[in-house]
């Protein structure tokens, strides 16, 4: 079943969704629009998972976000002021809008104001800048005008990011030094690109464009000046209790922290002991890394990698399509490219990137694929291609259908803004990762050596997550979390870059296994008497809401328990 653009159909529970009242519509408008105004880059992009999606930031789309200390202490002071507000809400709304709209909050206070990432993250101003920078050539222009000025609007913001950021960084932690110095060297790259094809466009000469192009060149030299004079702690460790805060109020985990562990560490034991199972039915005389590692990829990889995602892409949506247990998102509404190069050292292999809105010129999703230079014809090429790749199915799958693009393509079809542009890391990711365990339910492919790499996917995820919350409450450091990714076969300097990436932040990697074992909670108890069907309808209908509040809406529906 696949929906047509812009529908709106039964299956998002229009008719039995509480609407929300004008007084918490009122707040949802203030708050929205002010981070609109405020920080349009970030709200345009999911690559700020701590903020929502607001559609309307596009209107403001010329404008800097303001990272300015003195301003975003002040804005946390509004966001506080407006949470404050909707606490007294209390019994008059629809517990799951103002759950979410809360969340959502929470979310801003504990990344912009608990922990202070304007003041320890060197890669937030590269990172506001240069998605900046690639918002606007990828924008729908109405005329080259529009264009010139965009693009001129989002070279003169490099410069201003990049100083605000050597003012205010404060205390950065060594991991998030280095990765912003391998960013800096991709950002001046794609930038210094940018330019080069610029200059093939008459629409686009003269002088202004030049100059600027260089100033941004420069400010990112200076940045990265002040990048190799950091000295800064080895790590950050924000301890047990503000650790279990970052869970609560950054990601909407309700449980505890040792909670947390003990679903950690059942499922990778779970997932240890599957994979010796299917070890045992492919090869007996195999330990399942052996046959992990043989598994190979189709001939066309090695030349055509990104052709090789685009045809999976169609294969998942033709498959999920017939099945009739998923709305899917209309065929052809995502894209596949290599992942640009400013974001290749803090991405992992594959990424989406939602749609910012839906409208006449605007239609597709990006599906982001790494692409390396060292994964070439040689031996030593092909191996370092099958060990990024190999798993490329349920990359597929989880990152678009039936994983992120159709989560976010539900969510973009919702009519209330509170629904359509809030996001939950901890469901979000937890549905793509539920997402790849019916690509096997379902029968897409029954070879178990690919069910294996899914089961080794889940494994890898708990490892993950551990290590997220182990690094973060000091028990383990940075080497010894990265000798953990090692024994699960990761080479060395991957291993090093992973354990890295997974400080930059804190307490994300629990979402995918935490995120994952709440979805599959609710379909335990709620399938039967529910069909998969009509569970998946609400789940996505209802919007990201917490799980909590999904089992309310759960509840209402099921025979006896409504």
């Amino acid at each position: 079943m696949h929906l047509p653009y812009g529908s709106i159909s039964f299956w998002l529970m229009d008719k039995s969704l509480p609407k929300p009242s004008a007084r918490l519509i009122a707040l949802s408008e203030e708050y929205f629009s002010f981070l609109a105004r405020s920080l349009p880059v970030c709200c345009l992009s999911d690559e700020f998972h701590f903020m929502p999606r607001v559609e309307l930031a596009r209107f403001h789309k010329e404008e800097t976000d303001c990272l300015a200390g003195e301003f975003l202490e002040g804005a946390c002071a509004r966001v506080k002021a407006w949470k404050a507000e909707l606490d007294t809400f209390s019994g008059e709304e629809d517990p799951c809008l103002a759950g979410l709209l809360g969340q959502s909050m929470d979310a801003f206070l504990v990344h912009w104001e608990t922990l202070g990432f304007w003041k320890r993250d060197p890669g937030l101003y590269l990172k506001v800048a240069f998605i900046g920078l690639d918002q606007a050539l990828s924008w729908p222009f109405e005329s080259v005008e529009e264009k010139r000025t965009l693009y001129g609007a989002r070279l003169d913001a490099i410069t201003h990011l990049l100083s605000w950021g050597i003012d205010q960084l404060d205390e950065v932690p060594q991991p998030a030094g280095e990765a912003a110095l391998d960013m800096v060297a991709t950002c001046r790259a794609f930038l210094s690109g940018v330019a080069a094809e610029r200059e093939k466009d008459p629409g686009l000469s003269g002088r202004e464009l030049p100059r600027k192009e260089q100033a941004a060149l420069g400010a990112l030299d200076r940045f990265q000046e002040f990048l190799r004079g950091l000295c800064g702690p080895t790590g950050f460790t924000p301890g047990r209790g503000l650790f279990q805060e970052i869970l609560d109020r950054g990601y909407g985990w309700r449980g505890e922290i040792d909670e947390a562990l003990e679903i950690l560490e059942e499922e990778a034991s779970e997932k240890e002991q599957a994979l010796a199972q299917l070890a045992g039915t492919i090869d007996p005389n195999q330990e399942w890394r052996e046959i992990y590692d043989g598994t190979g990829l189709p001939e066309k990889a090695y030349d055509e990698t990104v052709s090789l995602y685009r045809e999976e892409v169609k294969r998942l949506e033709t498959f999920f399509g017939r099945q009739g247990v998923l709305p899917m998102p209309p065929i052809g509404s995502v894209r596949v490219e290599p992942t640009p190069a400013y974001l290749q050292p803090i991405r992992a292999t594959a990424s989406y990137s939602a749609p910012p809105f839906l409208d006449d010129r605007v239609r597709e999703g990006c599906f982001f694929v790494q692409v390396f230079d060292d994964q070439g014809p040689s031996e030593a090429g092909r191996r370092r291609l099958e060990s990024v790749h190999r798993e490329y199915r349920y990359l597929t799958a989880h990152e678009t259908c039936p994983g992120h693009h159709l989560l976010d393509w539900s969510r973009l079809c919702r009519p209330d803004p509170i629904r359509r542009w809030i996001e939950s890391a901890l469901f979000y990711e937890g549905w793509a990762c539920y997402a790849e365990q019916l690509v096997d339910e379902l029968g897409y492919d029954p070879d178990p050596r690919q069910h294996l790499i899914r089961v080794k996917r889940d494994l890898w995820r708990a490892v993950r997550g551990r290590l997220d919350l182990e690094l973060h409450i000091g028990t383990i450091n940075l080497e010894q979390g990265a000798g953990r990714l090692e024994a699960l076969g990761y080479a060395r300097e991957d291993a090093k870059k992973q354990a890295r990436r997974i400080t930059l932040t804190p307490g994300y990697q629990l979402c995918y296994t935490l995120g994952k074992h709440g979805l599959l909670d609710l379909r335990r108890r709620h399938v039967p008497p529910l069909s998969l069907e009509d569970f998946h309808a609400i789940v996505l209908g209802s919007g990201q809401v917490p799980f909590a509040c999904l089992e309310r809406a759960l509840d209402s529906v099921s025979p006896g328990k409504g």
